[in-house]
């Protein structure tokens, strides 16, 4: 594991993915599982992980982290569930809600 304290990049990658290689063939005993590269950093660009390391590669992992806990209404906003349920929401009313129109006031009321 390797913690960085600024932003990710291609050379933290290749220094991670070096790490691994290494160990796997020089290290690590038959019977072992295949050695895992976490690398944590504070600021991360997906397209630069993707472009940098294989695509099959399972060995290697880049993750941001944050210098500080985020608030209750942090949480909530950001969690899969909250999202769901905005989705559900918004069908919902999509399907249900009738198109607002104005009427004259000598149109009879419904």
């Amino acid at each position: 594991m390797d913690l960085k304290l600024g932003k990710l990049t291609r050379q933290d990658l290749g220094q991670m993915q070096m790490y691994v290689n290494f160990f796997d063939r020089f290290q690590r005993a038959e019977h072992d599982a295949k050695t895992i590269g976490i690398v944590l950093c504070s600021e991360k660009n997906d397209a630069m992980v993707k472009i940098t390391l294989p695509e099959d590669d399972e060995h290697v992992l880049a993750a941001r982290y944050q210098m500080y806990l985020p608030t209750e209404k942090e949480l909530r906003a950001n969690s899969p569930a909250s999202a769901g349920r905005r989705r559900a929401w918004s069908d919902w009313r999509q399907r249900h809600e009738r198109p607002t129109t104005l009427k004259s006031r000598r149109d009879p009321v419904p």
